[in-house]
């Protein structure tokens, strides 16, 4: 539904177009704000007022059609002149907000199909805007991000890539094709020299045809393409775009992928890149087993599933038989690149789960560095993400490894000794060593081997207190961790778990996982208040789901708020919990 109508600042209408009337039918006769959500009036009368001021407003309201339907209506609003008799005017526009969305998907097929079409082109492209003096020169390998070939002020990119005469002067069908796109001209079709890769080596004869658009503003720029003048040859140098990609995955090569990523890192100091290293796991043996022609289909589909987790974000490559290689821009903090790598992981490890030839689960590895916080080149940028990839193999694979300094700075460079912090990191990627351990010593260790092994769980699982409730006598034992606040500790005896029936939310494996503490708050209120009180903001608890011993939990706490419980550490600390409280009930 998209209507215009011009209305008064009382919000009654002066006069509508056929769209409009057609939604609000009868209920047009009544005043305006009437037809107007009561909640979101104020922001319509808070756009008429910003018009006032001279600008145009736009805003978001809920509206009720002459069926008393309610729907959401983006709405722009300006001044119009005033009335004859004074009265201040507004014309106002609306757009469905379904509408909008159609929109928007259609303009996002749009972009999608003609970025292809764009990335099958044997052209390179370019576009200078005039006021600004910027130019730039790229291809669309992928289809979906760009590669700059040279950007920057007209100068700056001729130096780079366009070719001079004896007198080290522009030639001069460079310096006229520069001479009409500072010129604006309407038209341009120009047989210039270039040397693409910036060599003096490999300058070639090109043609470059464009065109000078003007936006609403009164702005031009030069729109263009620039394509191979070689006769006998479809693409000459332009080649280069085709080569650039790998052919079993259509993702960029090797070289053309790190060629991007040096360009990017050298022509934007201080700026965020982020790579990443992708390995298929035991890639060899998927061969061997399913055949080379399913090994083949794995890496498509592989690149597939890293192209669209990267989408706009950065560009993917193959540098190797299994290994994939991503470059992503500006991504602040490890959450966003840890975002994209969990994608990658978690969609590759669920190819083929439903998939009728019984394959095994293909898993990946990753490793993952970001200049310039943790290099300032890109050689050692890809050796630190490198050996966080091999860091990941070893730790048991199906994972990814962000490098953190403090933590894998000894392991990269292999100077001094390892760092007791870095040896208990070794653990948070080494689960299965912390479940065997206490299953097999747990029972018959000493006090001081509990507390190791107490210590163990914390780090592999990323645990802060590991508390102990014998609920039948009231009873509390904190086994590991220090409290926040030790007047609500010494209070708390476990009854808060009996309260409101909590118990029953227990599943059959006796775990009940609290992934925000804040969920509990209108159902389970005391729970809520005795976990914030003892400062917790996650937790997993056992309760031994068992006749002969009832009345016994084991909770696991954490004090920051991290992602949500995954399902295989719920399983283990299921089976930790109960270890832990069927010995403290029989060997305390």
């Amino acid at each position: 539904i998209y209507g215009s109508a011009l209305i008064d600042e009382n919000l009654g209408v002066f006069t509508a177009d056929e769209s409009f009337y057609g939604f609000f039918g009868i209920n047009i006769d009544l005043p305006f704000h009437s037809c107007v959500y009561e909640e979101d009036l104020p922001k319509l009368i808070n756009a008429m007022k910003e018009v006032d001021r001279g600008d145009i407003s736009r805003t978001a309201i809920r509206l009720f059609s002459e069926g008393g339907e309610c729907i959401w209506v983006y709405v722009k609003v300006e001044r119009a002149e005033n009335t004859k008799d004074g009265k201040k005017a507004y014309r106002i526009s609306m757009l469905n907000s379904e509408q909008i969305a159609e929109k928007i998907d259609g303009v996002e097929k749009a972009i999608t199909k003609y970025s292809h079409y764009m990335s099958f082109s044997e052209s390179f492209f370019f576009e200078y805007n005039i006021e600004d003096d910027y130019f730039r020169i790229f291809a669309i390998p992928d289809g979906c991000c760009t590669i700059d070939l040279a950007r920057g002020s007209l100068e700056e990119c001729s130096k780079k890539i366009f070719a001079k005469d004896k007198s080290k002067s522009l030639d001069v069908n460079n310096q006229m094709f520069c001479d009409a796109l500072r010129a604006g001209e309407s038209h341009i079709n120009k047989e210039i020299k270039l040397s693409i890769t910036g060599s003096n080596e490999d300058i070639q004869s090109y043609i470059a045809k464009g065109k000078t658009l003007v936006d609403n503003l009164g702005r031009r720029q030069v729109l263009g393409t620039v394509s191979s003048a070689r006769v006998g040859s479809a693409v000459g140098d332009v080649e280069l775009i085709t080569e650039m990609r790998d052919p079993g995955t259509d993702l960029l090569n090797k070289r053309a992928i790190t060629d991007y990523v040096r360009r990017v890192i050298e022509s934007k100091p201080n700026h965020n890149v982020t790579i990443a290293i992708i390995d298929v796991d035991d890639f060899k043996t998927v061969n061997d087993t399913y055949g080379h022609q399913f090994g083949d289909e794995v890496l498509s589909d592989v690149a597939n599933i890293i192209k669209n987790a990267v989408g706009r974000k950065g560009m993917c490559g193959r540098i190797g038989g299994d290994e994939m290689f991503i470059v992503m821009e500006g991504l602040e903090g490890n959450e966003p690149i840890r975002s994209v790598l969990r994608t990658i992981k978690s969609n590759i490890g669920w190819l083929y789960h439903n998939d009728e030839r019984n394959i095994n689960k293909i898993t990946c590895s990753i490793g993952s560095a970001t200049y310039p916080v943790d290099a300032d080149n890109y050689q050692e940028l890809f050796k630190i993400a490198d050996k966080m990839l091999y860091l990941a193999k070893e730790k048991g694979k199906n994972r990814y490894v962000i490098y953190h300094s403090d933590l894998h700075y000894n392991y990269v460079y292999g100077e001094g000794e390892t760092t007791e912090k870095e040896k208990k990191a070794i653990y948070k990627y080494r689960k299965d060593e912390v479940l065997r351990s206490v299953v097999r010593e747990y029972k018959e260790a000493a006090p001081d081997r509990r507390q190791q092994l107490y210590e163990m769980i914390s780090i592999g699982f990323g645990i802060d207190t590991i508390t102990y409730y014998d609920l039948l006598n009231k009873k509390k034992e904190l086994l590991y961790g220090e409290v926040q606040d030790k007047e609500a500790s010494d209070k708390d005896d476990g009854s808060f778990l009996i309260a409101e029936n909590y118990i029953e939310t227990f599943r059959a494996n006796g775990t009940t996982a609290v992934d925000n503490v804040y969920f509990l708050q209108q159902r389970f209120p005391v729970v809520y208040e005795n976990l914030r009180a003892l400062g917790l903001s996650q937790a997993v608890l056992y309760h031994i789901n068992d006749f002969t011993y009832p009345g016994y939990i084991v909770m696991f706490g954490r004090f920051e708020q991290e992602k949500k419980w995954a399902e295989n550490d719920l399983n283990s600390l299921a089976l930790l919990g109960d270890i832990i409280a069927y010995n403290k009930v029989i060997n305390p």
